[in-house]
């Protein structure tokens, strides 16, 4: 049986909690579905559907990888829009820069693509996901206001987990299926 998969990063709820007040003060439209809070994450790598029994190898993998790292802090830059056809599809939380961050994505990428797994083609920026757009959204409230600085929403990141994802007619589902602590 396949299972959709992906690794990623959860947030402090702390931080979580201070991004959810300047969110909300900032965009005030209450016509958009936000992701709820206790979904939002930072992605290092969506793999996608797998035949269960791939899952065991991949935990031994990320197993190797967390033991390389110790854990680090991380924080917010600025809110951001990705775009489809110049079209903003996404309204974003973006990641400051930060070295660890990158070489923990960049080994992930490259244990995963031993054992078979396409590395990504796109340059890794790493950000929340707040609002996937639908057609009817007004953009231009969100484009006006993206030049917040959010840098002060400080975390630290002491680990990385798979998740298993489950789309239904309500939205998706997260289930951690293994979390990997870093040193």
């Amino acid at each position: 049986m396949k299972v959709r998969i992906f690794i990623a990063i959860k947030i402090e709820d702390h931080a979580l909690q201070n991004l959810n007040k300047i969110k909300n003060k900032i965009f005030q439209n209450r016509e958009v579905k936000w992701e709820p809070i206790e979904k939002l994450h930072i992605t290092l790598k969506f793999i996608g559907d797998v035949e269960e029994e791939v899952i065991p190898n991949i935990i031994e993998d990320l197993k190797i990888v967390a033991n390389k790292f110790s854990t680090f802090d991380l924080s917010f830059s600025n809110f951001g829009l990705f775009k489809r056809k110049g079209i903003p599809s996404t309204l974003w939380a973006g990641i400051e820069g930060n070295k660890t961050l990158s070489k923990l994505h960049f080994e992930i990428e490259l244990i995963l693509s031993n054992i078979g797994f396409e590395k990504g083609n796109r340059i890794y920026k790493p950000h929340l996901t707040l609002i996937r757009f639908k057609k009817n959204n007004q953009y231009d409230i969100f484009e006006t206001k993206l030049e917040k600085d959010i840098s002060d929403i400080k975390f630290r990141i002491n680990g990385f987990s798979l998740f298993k994802s489950e789309l239904k007619s309500s939205g998706s589902v997260y289930t951690e299926i293994k979390n990997f602590k870093l040193k």
